[in-house]
């Protein structure tokens, strides 16, 4: 998983650029299945590619038997879809260590571990599924350990599978756990800034960050070492976040901008979600729940988002009330975006942007006039491997994302075609 580690500034402003055209491909899934009781509360992307989604209270009534007791319990299940919108499983329960354990409890959040396996918050219990498998890997009673009577936020997890818990309300401690939920000690003894209902947390050479998206703003904390404490390195009061995700392909920051009882300050507006590039205080696109698929603002609270590994493909969820679908599926059109504010006066392909790379990065090439444009990938010996650009492009300035998810370290070349101009460049991924 990337790592985009930053200073974050105080102040963002939207971008003066045109933001990428998301298109709106309707409810998820696409039969509205989901419109029941309160609404979504999380939802992650697995490595496969399907698409996980936790709703607070279950869509319709469930239960599941407990073998180890022989009765049947009420349950909150989580439901697994293909990316278009097939069911696969409703997961009810786990058995970890021989022992059943219902999701019997409302569903706070979702969150992947560092192998790609999924995290449920259900209230102050965490359960780890095998995303491939559907079966246990480890389950957690947090009440046991500070969290009694007291709802959590979604995980955030580190690059080595270590595992950060916070709860949605302040004066709380944040648990630091290793990957099968045991207790190691406790990253803040209290955490005391207002409510929040997500959570993230990334780890860069010898330094661990914790994100606390809450309803006055985004605070940061740092720690360097394995025996640094945790320090408030930087804020951000505006956006009124529920959600913090980072972008698979570049690393930047998603963050909802409020809802209709708590709204953004300046020009953020509520139910929208922001990629925020936090070091150049920059919004460098934007997502807009669609109000017109039932529900009233007052109802419809931004609490979940996901991207597909590529970037082009979102899901977002709202959470309130039984009257809408809860979930909302979005598409880019293609990996490309225009700067419209730039002219350019002659042909040009920039060196990709990071270089070295893993596993994705950004190609800009700008062109003086329109013409049919190929922006292809080759390995070092001329076999091609990606085709990013093939179609007709106005005069400007583009930006192509590259995934090499699935290729080998090495050295690429990238070559742009255009009216009987040819330019290339190398680029390096290392894995």
């Amino acid at each position: 998983m990337r790592k985009n580690i930053f200073t974050l500034v105080a102040v963002l402003f939207l971008s003066t650029t045109l933001f990428a055209q998301w298109n709106f491909e309707g409810v998820f899934p696409a039969d509205s299945s989901l419109k029941a009781n309160t609404g979504n509360h999380g939802i992650v992307v697995t490595p496969d590619g399907n698409v996980w989604i936790a709703p607070y209270r279950p869509f319709i009534a469930d239960s599941v038997l407990n073998p180890d007791s022989g009765f049947k319990m009420n349950c909150r299940p989580v439901y697994v879809f293909q990316p278009d919108g097939t069911p696969l499983d409703t997961i009810r329960s786990i058995v970890v260590g021989g022992v059943t354990r219902v999701l019997q409890w409302s569903n706070v959040g979702l969150s992947l571990d560092h192998n790609g396996d999924v995290i449920v918050a259900s209230y102050n219990e965490v359960f780890k599924i095998n995303y491939q498998t559907y079966e246990g890997i480890a389950w957690a009673d947090l009440a046991l350990i500070g969290f009694d009577g007291v709802s959590i936020c979604a995980p955030g997890v580190v690059e080595n599978g270590d595992v950060y818990v916070c709860s949605v309300f302040p004066a709380k401690p944040v648990l630091h756990l290793d990957s099968n939920f045991a207790y190691i000690d406790n990253a803040l003894d209290a955490f005391n800034i207002d409510y929040g209902r997500d959570f993230a947390a990334q780890s860069c050479a010898d330094s661990t960050w914790l994100f606390f998206p809450r309803y006055l703003g985004l605070y940061i904390y740092k720690k360097v070492g394995d025996f640094g404490t945790f320090d408030l390195v930087d804020s951000l009061i505006g956006p009124h976040p529920e959600t913090i995700k980072f972008d698979p392909v570049d690393g930047n920051c998603w963050l909802s901008g409020g809802n209709n009882d708590s709204k953004p300050t300046g020009l953020l507006k509520h139910n929208v979600w922001y990629k925020f590039d936090l070091s150049t205080k920059t919004a460098l696109d934007s997502i807009h729940w669609n109000f017109e698929v039932g529900g009233t603002p007052a109802n419809e609270k931004p609490r979940g988002f996901a991207l597909s590994d590529d970037g082009l493909t979102a899901w977002v969820g709202c959470f309130g009330s039984s009257t809408y679908p809860p979930v909302q599926k979005f598409t880019k059109p293609s990996g490309i975006e225009q700067d419209k504010n730039i002219l350019p006066t002659g042909y040009n392909l920039s060196q990709n942007y990071p270089n070295p790379f893993n596993p994705s990065t950004q190609i800009t090439f700008a062109i003086p006039e329109a013409g049919m444009v190929t922006l292809k990938v080759y390995n070092m010996l001329g076999q091609e491997v990606a085709t990013l650009v093939n179609e007709q492009l106005n005069a400007g300035q583009f930006t192509s994302t590259f995934s090499a998810a699935n290729l080998a370290s090495g050295t690429y070349i990238y070559e742009l075609r255009v009216n009987d101009v040819r330019l290339a460049n190398k680029m390096l991924l290392l894995k």
